[in-house]
């Protein structure tokens, strides 16, 4: 952990001592785990990294079916966008987190693929000043539809670029 967040020994310990508090079935070990990911993302503070391995493993419980990975996915996505720093890294991951459970639990839309959809329209969604659940909400209609993640992405992110590129032509 010390490795990959450059925290102290100290703060090191200050964290176990808070997994220590929280109330989960998860090791510690595997708490560990998660704060190295926190660290890989470029989480160094003690609250960054506190926040990241609580979210990730709420997540990792409640959306059991996303698979590895998509809760550094998450916090990716609400880095790009800023979320993390408008409500902090916990909240922002929890806010995507019930924003993906409520959209797969209203639609036949699957939480791997909105997290997927979301992280490949990531770019193009935060040029185009678009928001996390609107990203979502395409990504919830086009598989709802039946359509393929990479290929539903393609096509958005490129009518998105188009949109801004030739708005009168995208009009008619």
């Amino acid at each position: 952990t010390r490795k990959y967040t450059g925290m102290t020994e100290e703060k090191v310990t200050e964290l176990n001592e808070a997994f220590k508090k929280m109330d989960t079935r998860t090791g510690r070990e595997q708490l560990n785990e998660l704060a190295q990911e926190a660290g890989r993302l470029g989480k160094n503070t003690l609250e960054d990294v506190k926040g990241y391995v609580e979210a990730a493993d709420i997540i990792n419980v409640a959306l059991v079916d996303l698979g590895e990975g998509a809760t550094q996915t998450i916090a990716k996505l609400t880095d790009i966008f800023g979320v993390s720093e408008l409500m902090g890294t916990r909240d922002a991951m929890l806010a995507v987190g019930s924003t993906v459970n409520v959209l797969s639990q209203n639609c036949t839309a699957s939480k791997p693929y909105l997290v997927q959809f979301a992280q490949r329209m990531a770019g193009v969604g935060a040029q185009a000043d678009l928001t996390i659940p609107q990203l979502l909400a395409f990504g919830a209609t086009l598989d709802a539809n039946g359509q393929k993640v990479e290929m539903s992405a393609s096509a958005l992110g490129k009518l998105t670029m188009n949109l801004f590129q030739k708005p009168r032509e995208i009009a008619k």
